[in-house]
């Protein structure tokens, strides 16, 4: 089994994550009383055209006070 790290931003999370997954994943046993055998993939290690800008494209500006606060029309 894979556990692929998705994250290549400075300050992820997803490294930590994905190896107390492959240690919890390795200390298993499976059905037939042997460990699992999964492999950790991280795509900072892999060379591939990736997004790398510490902003996540869903969130290209931050909130204004404002923003936050107006009210939702239809509401």
């Amino acid at each position: 089994m894979g556990i692929v790290i998705g994250s290549i931003r400075q300050g992820r999370l997803g490294d930590r994550i994905g190896r107390w997954v492959l240690e919890t994943a390795r200390a298993t046993e499976g059905e037939d009383g042997q460990a699992s055998d999964v492999e950790l993939i991280d795509l900072k290690d892999v060379d591939l055209p990736l997004y790398a800008s510490e902003v996540l494209p869903a969130m290209p500006f931050s909130l204004s006070p404002r923003s936050t606060t107006a009210p939702c029309p239809g509401r």
